[in-house]
């Protein structure tokens, strides 16, 4: 019979002990971040922009193989910047000091069209970021072939009349609404010299929209859902960095936050966080 020592049994805690180590280590390392966030709009010049040292924002890949933006000619006039001012508004906005790495995604090609191909190869990288955001939407007709499943948080912004867009228009990712990972963004106009906050009379559906947030001080160059969605993407990081990262149900962490906003003008109060 094999006598066991006080040495051996020492041994072999300490093994245990270093296995428990290292998978504890592990584990605690696949969720300490950084935060991956994929940004998918016009154009970008993320030099032109100053970061924390949590924050780490890629060279744009430009999916349309088409553009070539002059960043010296940088404009809050030119619509080809819309995905610069997008940036602006959701840096601004971030206050988390948690790692997050943002690549930007080129979907409009240098005649300003989209794709279903460009947003395609967007989703296709779903397993490598955390959650998308994007202030655009594909309109199409029939059936969209985008991704077969949605496996991450999309913050999209509500759908606003003109540039194309009509009442009759259904647009991608917008028209999941109901997805648990899709999280539509209405806006509200802020208060002016003469009205008080109030609707959006162009945005689409607002019966769809999850949560609403300001489009925007009236004489600001970059206003409507687009802003709003950049304010509440950042929002949603700041209140929620960890169930984003551990990919834990987004819908939850944000129906704590979640606040009714009664409007000035009219009766309606919107959800906001």
């Amino acid at each position: 019979m094999k006598v066991i020592t006080i040495q051996d049994v020492d041994k072999k805690n300490i093994k245990w002990g270093r296995i428990l180590f290292f998978l504890t280590f592990f584990i605690q390392s696949s969720f300490a971040g950084p935060l991956k966030i994929a940004l998918l709009d016009t154009g970008f010049c993320p030099e032109l922009l100053k970061t924390n040292k949590f924050i780490k924002i890629h060279a744009p890949i430009d999916l349309t193989d088409s553009v070539k933006l002059n960043c010296a000619k940088y404009s809050k006039d030119n619509r080809r910047f819309h995905g610069q001012w997008v940036l602006e508004q959701f840096l601004k906005e971030l206050k988390s000091k948690r790692e997050i790495e943002i690549t930007p995604f080129i979907i409009f090609d240098k005649n300003a069209n989209q794709a279903e191909s460009y947003w395609k190869k967007a989703f296709l990288k779903q397993a490598d970021f955390h959650l998308f955001i994007t202030a655009a939407g594909l309109p199409y007709k029939g059936k969209a072939n985008i991704t077969k499943k949605i496996t991450r948080p999309i913050f999209v912004a509500g759908a606003t009349l003109g540039k194309g867009i009509r009442k009759s228009s259904t647009l991608w990712p917008q028209v999941h609404f109901n997805h648990q990972q899709v999280f539509t963004i209405g806006s509200f106009l802020e208060k002016d010299q003469v009205l008080g906050s109030r609707e959006d009379y162009t945005l689409l559906r607002p019966k769809e929209m999850k949560f609403f947030f300001s489009s925007g001080p009236t004489k600001d160059h970059f206003k409507g859902s687009s802003r709003a969605v950049a304010t509440a993407s950042a929002r949603a990081i700041n209140h929620c960095y960890e169930v984003i990262l551990k990919s834990k149900p987004l819908s939850k962490c944000l129906e704590k936050k979640r606040i009714l906003l009664p409007l000035e003008e009219g009766s309606l109060k919107l959800p906001t966080f």
